[in-house]
């Protein structure tokens, strides 16, 4: 369980993660320093997973953003579990319970790589496709 005064911390950094420390002391009336060893303590014990950029996808050339749903055939799991990092277009992939399998978030520089990508992974199973036609914001 995480106490009170480290949770301040991560709320800041989870709506601003290039926040100076000396800014979260103030706020919180700690140093910097103990802000700092506080984050680092949080990083060792993986609370913080990582620090990461929230890139504009159409600035690197892709146009098309698509959750999937992957029911994978049975004797496809352990071959997919081996190939999914190889595939450049899933962001993120998520095994789940339910009819589908996995769930990924994928980048397609347009329609033609999506039916390709599409193409590369029914080698796995069944797909069903859904286009992201806009992010909301939280």
């Amino acid at each position: 369980m995480i106490n009170p005064v480290d949770q301040k911390i991560l709320d800041r950094l989870q709506s601003d993660g290039r926040i100076p420390y000396s800014s979260i002391a103030k706020e919180i009336g700690l140093t910097p320093t103990a802000i700092g060893q506080r984050v680092q303590k949080m990083v060792q014990d993986e609370t913080i997973k990582g620090f990461s950029v929230h890139v504009n996808p159409e600035r690197l050339g892709i146009h098309i953003q698509a959750i999937i749903t992957l029911k994978l055939h049975f004797s496809k799991v352990e071959a997919f579990y081996k190939a999914y990092k190889r595939f450049e277009e899933i962001q993120f992939c998520y095994r789940v319970t339910g009819d589908d399998c996995m769930i990924l978030l994928v980048h397609l520089k347009n329609n033609a790589h999506l039916v390709k990508f599409i193409d590369k992974i029914s080698d796995y199973g069944s797909s069903k496709t859904s286009i992201i036609i806009d992010e909301l914001q939280l």
